[in-house]
């Protein structure tokens, strides 16, 4: 569509056809199930628009998550609370579960952005690096500028700014632990996706999603 008619007539295409998306919703589905996909795509797009925002500047360690929770755990939680809901399970169970996604949410991007320093490529399928060469924050160097002296602390600025380069970098993400900080913020967050299953028992589902959320953290892709 933008090849052929240009940026303003795919925009608005898609515009028509993600409303044209929500009215079949509403004909086939509860409304407070479409207010739940209506409220996270609310939320993905105000992630976007604060990363942004702050594009070109340094970042938090604060500001990082709230883009991360916008953008991935918030879509994440959906899909778990939504489950409950269509299956007509009680309030407080689909609390749970929306709980379950969002933290299960955080610790999978968390971990991803880990991996991007620090994965075997083979298994990564991908060169590690990438989200560095495109300018991304993510914790692993957040932690380090927050925590390296100020000569390391400069030198990290100035790559982000002049070429980016990884093993520069990744030397000084290593010497400061980001990686092994962001594994353990993971986990933190993958141990409330498991408190929040407490109490439903051992059925196959509740089982996979156990299984998923205490595989998050061994990824290797």
């Amino acid at each position: 569509m933008y090849a052929k008619y240009g940026a303003d007539v795919a925009i608005l295409f898609a515009d028509y056809l993600y409303a044209s998306c929500f009215d079949l919703a509403l004909s086939a589905l509860r409304p407070d199930v479409v207010r739940v996909l209506s409220r996270t795509t609310q939320k993905m797009a105000e992630g976007e628009m604060y990363q942004i925002e702050k594009r070109g500047q340094l970042i938090r360690v604060e500001d990082y998550l709230r883009i991360i929770q916008a953008k991935t755990a918030y879509l994440f939680s959906a899909c778990a609370g939504l489950g409950a809901m269509v299956a007509d399970r009680d309030a407080a169970d689909a609390a749970k579960l929306f709980d379950f996604g969002l933290n299960y949410g955080m610790a999978f991007q968390i971990t991803d952005d880990a991996l991007d320093y620090d994965a075997q490529t083979e298994a990564w399928g991908k060169q590690v690096g990438a989200d560095l060469q495109e300018g991304k924050q993510t914790l692993p160097l957040l932690h380090a500028l927050e925590t390296a002296s100020p000569n390391d602390r400069e030198t990290l600025v100035h790559q982000l700014r002049n070429g980016r380069d990884f093993t520069t970098v990744y030397g000084i993400v290593k010497h400061y632990n980001g990686i092994e900080y962001s594994l353990e913020k993971a986990a933190e967050y993958t141990k409330a996706a498991l408190d929040a299953l407490e109490g439903f028992g051992d059925d196959e589902a509740i089982v996979e999603l156990r299984r998923l959320a205490g595989g998050v953290l061994a990824r290797q892709s």
